[in-house]
């Protein structure tokens, strides 16, 4: 059988009027879709699921022919001579498989160019296939149905385009694509879901004045600024353009009006002794909190250690991205995104 998961690699998928059970040493699987694929004429099982692309050896003789080399160990698939022969190497488990990723095979067997599908055909054929796109051009694109009924039905008077330039048309340059992008409507998007979690009255009533922590860290030279509410131990994380006292105090306000709207209110806010030039803006805010500063040379505990669990956190949803490089900008939001809640 023939199972594909890679959506990059097949033209289309549907379901299929039947199913296959896959059973391996993993476990039992259900396969019901089946896609195309360029070139094979066989359609393929597609299940997004499965862990690799195959193809069985007993479906491709059936359209090209397939040789063995045993001193180099790979089956070399000979396609049309306007197509480079596909070469499946033996892996070190004995299976024998297509690297897609080469840069050499950047040019798929089963993918054709317009001067390569030229070259199955004579000159006089691709001719009048340049004539047959005029006039579906010029009758404003209707769909291939129709065209090949007007064309069949000799609705246009002496008209040069038979059913056989139709197809000779189609095999060169496929689907046309001024039709697909006009015909093509706009896929319905998701829409945007509001699920806001009501605060328990019990928890509002207990800890409804909020004593918060806070302070700056710094990733990639990166300054972001921190939160961290006791009992109720919510985190929230800022990006700070930079450590400039207007720059904090504002982030300071978006954090107090965040609680402010779900009925808390900070009473006090314990920093280290860098929230000295903030103490007096915070504390003539209206109804702002007290801010106690840290000793000289002291920091606050529990911030420091919730500073370690957001880039723990963030380092490893690092590690889980396939890139070596990371933007500033992903990194902001990654961090930004650790805003949770831990009971």
């Amino acid at each position: 059988m023939d199972l594909f998961c890679n959506k990059a690699l097949v033209d289309k998928t549907s379901k299929s009027g039947d199913k296959m059970r896959l059973k391996s040493n993993s476990g039992s699987m259900l396969v019901n879709e089946k896609a195309t694929i360029p070139g094979y004429k066989k359609k393929v099982w597609f299940s997004t699921k499965a862990i690799t692309n195959i193809i069985a050896l007993s479906n491709l003789i059936k359209q090209y022919r397939v040789t063995y080399d045993s001193n180099d160990l790979m089956f070399v698939v000979h396609c049309e001579p306007s197509k480079t022969s596909m070469e499946f190497r033996m892996h070190g488990s004995g299976l024998h498989y297509y690297d897609l990723r080469k840069e050499d095979n950047a040019q798929l067997a089963f993918v054709n160019t317009v001067a390569k599908n030229k070259l199955n055909f004579t000159k006089r054929q691709c001719k009048e296939a340049e004539v047959t796109r005029i006039l579906y051009g010029t009758l404003d694109r209707p769909s291939l149905k129709d065209f090949k009924w007007i064309v069949r039905s000799h609705s246009i008077k002496d008209s040069p385009v038979t059913l056989d330039d139709v197809e000779v048309a189609v095999s060169i340059w496929g689907k046309n694509i001024d039709a697909l992008k006009g015909k093509t409507t706009r896929k319905k998007s998701l829409p945007v879901s509001r699920d806001y979690v009501k605060v328990p009255k019990e928890m509002l009533k207990l800890h409804h004045e909020v004593f918060l922590t806070a302070d700056i860290f710094f990733v990639n030279k990166i300054p972001f600024f921190l939160t961290l509410s006791r009992k109720i131990c919510f985190t929230a994380v800022n990006h700070l353009a930079n450590r400039t006292v207007p720059h904090i105090f504002k982030a300071f306000k978006e954090i107090y009006a965040y609680y402010l709207q779900r009925g808390f209110r900070i009473t006090v806010l314990h920093a280290d002794g860098e929230f000295a030039p903030l103490k007096v803006l915070i504390e003539s805010m209206p109804g702002g909190p007290l801010v106690n500063l840290a000793s000289a040379n002291e920091h606050v505990p529990e911030i420091e250690r919730r500073i370690r669990v957001v880039k723990e956190r963030t380092r490893g949803s690092r590690h889980s991205l396939p890139f070596q490089r990371i933007p500033k900008l992903l990194t902001i939001h990654a961090h930004c995104v650790q805003q949770c809640q831990d009971a």
